[in-house]
């Protein structure tokens, strides 16, 4: 599994992302909502690389605003 960040925006807006996937985003207005939209998104963004590589969760929760 790869780490990803989940963000409140306003009102009752979520988004979440992959720092690994640039580009890869998605959002919803329902928390629950968040996990079906970006497995798709994700599954899009996928699509056409052969290879894939991300980084472990320990440096990501090392950047500033993630936790």
């Amino acid at each position: 599994m790869q780490p990803h960040v989940v963000e409140q925006g306003p009102g009752n807006a979520k988004g979440i992302w992959y720092p690994d996937d640039a580009g890869c985003r998605s959002a919803a207005d329902e928390f629950e909502d968040l996990f079906p939209n970006v497995c798709t998104a994700l599954e899009l963004h996928l699509e056409d690389m052969e290879a894939y590589l991300h980084r472990p969760a320990e440096e990501i929760l090392k950047w500033r605003n993630v936790a």
